[in-house]
């Protein structure tokens, strides 16, 4: 009994051929590398052909452009470039630091007048208040002044009346004593 053939089989169909330049043949190659190939496009699900026709258009097609395994070539126009633009920026900055310093310096220059200025203030105040109190000091030293005449004179018209007065009394008390 034959067995039908099975999908995925290549028993019973028949391949079809691709139109295909003409063939050609690598020599040189090891049998590592024709080995680890042949594993590729089986990993690949491609034939060996159209996998080794793909990394060698891949390969091919990054030398032309220059490019090393999958990063392009480092050329000097383009770290020029970069430098610059590094620079650029870093001119940006330069510009914005300063522009915050200059404004930090106006702040500080205004918060120092304003400081000056209220400080200044309080000091005239200061200078009216001290003012006004050495004036009422000196009213009150006058009063005193006035006060302290008024209250000598006063005591000594007491002195002088207690004197004249003292002197007959004495004499009063001398003579009940009998001494005089």
């Amino acid at each position: 009994m034959t067995k039908p053939p099975q999908k995925g089989s290549q028993k019973g169909k028949a391949r079809p051929r691709r139109k295909r330049g003409p063939q050609w043949t690598v020599h040189g190659v090891s049998h590592e590398t024709r080995t680890a190939v042949s594993m590729a496009a089986k990993r690949a699900g491609m034939s060996v052909g159209d996998w080794v026709e793909a990394a060698l258009r891949t390969a091919a097609t990054r030398e032309i452009k220059g490019e090393r395994n999958g990063k392009l070539p480092v050329r000097l126009e383009d770290v020029v470039s970069a430098l610059e633009k590094v620079s650029d920026r870093q001119r940006e900055q330069g510009k914005v630091q300063t522009r915050i310093l200059e404004q930090l310096a106006e702040t500080t220059i205004e918060l120092n007048q304003s400081q000056q200025e209220r400080f200044e203030s309080l000091a005239r105040q200061d200078t009216d208040q001290a003012k006004a109190l050495l004036a009422i000091a000196e009213k009150l030293d006058q009063k005193i002044e006035i006060a302290n005449k008024g209250r000598d004179e006063a005591l000594k018209a007491l002195v002088e009346r207690l004197n004249g007065s003292a002197a007959p009394r004495r004499s009063l008390f001398e003579r009940l004593l009998g001494r005089g």
